[in-house]
């Protein structure tokens, strides 16, 4: 191994010099090498320009969907938080808008019984006023000096001759005085006095004999 290789030294050595078509093949051969690396560095220049671009343009676009899709994820945040707030503020509205209407109710149902209670007071006085009315005759004795004063001319007059003649006429008038005074509204005062008494009978049971049966 030594031998030969000392061989190819010395033949190395001898013709170590190579030729000017063999320089300018090489040369030749170096440039279209070089041009060759130029272009496939260009090439991968490109490529890499181009992957980078993409690659930029992808990132962009993605950085942009993240922040549409944050906003976005905002946006129903804040849309959720104020239907939950509107949701609140309307059961707080319907709270008040039914303790109104119970408050309106009540009212009304006091109104309703205060307007009830007023009618009964009403019809219970005007009950009392029609009881006063129909008890004035008792109040006054007016009651007990017709009827006394009838009693006393029935009594009298059927005693007498000329009952028949004169009963229909002296009982219409002592009807029709009687009805006149239950009918009026007023109170009357009557002074004490049998003189007075007398008077009003004598008014009451006026004498009717000229009167034709």
């Amino acid at each position: 191994m030594l031998v030969s290789k000392s061989k190819k030294q010395h033949h190395y050595k001898l013709f170590h010099r190579n030729s000017l078509l063999v320089h300018l093949k090489s040369k030749r051969h170096s440039r279209h090498r070089l041009y060759s690396s130029e272009e496939r560095f260009k090439k991968i220049s490109r490529i890499r320009h181009f992957v980078n671009n993409f690659y930029q343009t992808y990132r962009s676009l993605c950085l942009f969907v993240t922040f549409i899709l944050r906003l976005c994820i905002v946006i129903d945040r804040i849309i959720r938080e104020l239907s939950m707030f509107i949701e609140k503020l309307i059961q707080i509205i319907r709270v008040i808008y039914g303790w109104i209407q119970m408050i309106r109710s009540i009212f009304s149902a006091i109104h309703l019984i205060m307007s009830r209670i007023m009618m009964l007071s009403h019809c219970i006085h005007r009950i009392c006023h029609l009881l006063t009315i129909l008890l004035q005759p008792f109040s006054n004795r007016t009651f007990e000096k017709a009827v006394r004063s009838f009693s006393h001319f029935v009594f009298y007059y059927y005693s007498s001759n000329g009952a028949c003649y004169t009963l229909q006429a002296r009982t219409r008038h002592i009807v029709g005085r009687v009805r006149a005074r239950w009918k009026k509204k007023r109170n009357y005062i009557i002074d004490d006095g049998e003189e007075e008494d007398d008077d009003d009978d004598n008014d009451i049971y006026y004498d009717a004999y000229s009167e034709e049966c």
